[in-house]
C-alpha cells in the first residue's frame, strides 16, 4: 500500500494507474457526447447550438488533457481530483440540457460520477472500488 494512502484521508487508487484510469473514461464519455451530438440523425442540442456544445467539448478535452498531464507529474492531487468532478458534473450538465429527449440517457452519466469519484475523493469506503 502506498505510504500516502496510509496518512491521507484521501482514498486514492494505485498510483501509476490512477492517471490513466481517469483519462480513458473522460475521453469516452468525451467520444461518446460527440458522436451523439454530430452523427446520431434526428438529434439536434435543444437548449444551444450545435457549434456551441462542439466548443463546450472541446474546451473539456484541453481540461482532461491539462488534468491527465499534471496527473503524470503529480500522481496524487484531491485539488485536481475535485476540480475534475466538477468540470464532469459541468459538462454533464450542458449535455443534459441539450438533450432533446424528455427522459435524456445522459442522466446516467450523473450516476457514474458520483458512485465513481465518491469513493475515490471523499474517502467514502462504502462507495470506494476495491
Amino acid at each position: 500500500m502506498d505510504w500516502r494512502a496510509k496518512i491521507s484521508p484521501i482514498r486514492s487508487t494505485a498510483y501509476r494507474a490512477q492517471p490513466f484510469r481517469d483519462a480513458i473514461g473522460r475521453y469516452l464519455f468525451f467520444l461518446f457526447a460527440i458522436s451523439y451530438f454530430n452523427f446520431v440523425e434526428g438529434i439536434s442540442p435543444s437548449w444551444s447550438t450545435l457549434h456551441l456544445v462542439n466548443a463546450a467539448f472541446a474546451v473539456y478535452f484541453v481540461l482532461n488533457t491539462l488534468f491527465l498531464l499534471h496527473a503524470l507529474r503529480r500522481p496524487v492531487s484531491p485539488t485536481r481530483s475535485r476540480l475534475a468532478m466538477w468540470v464532469d458534473i459541468a459538462i454533464t450538465t450542458l449535455a443534459v440540457l441539450n438533450d432533446p429527449h424528455s427522459i435524456p440517457p445522459s442522466l446516467l452519466v450523473y450516476v457514474m460520477i458520483v458512485l465513481g469519484k465518491t469513493g475515490c475523493v471523499t474517502g467514502c469506503a462504502c462507495l470506494a472500488r476495491r
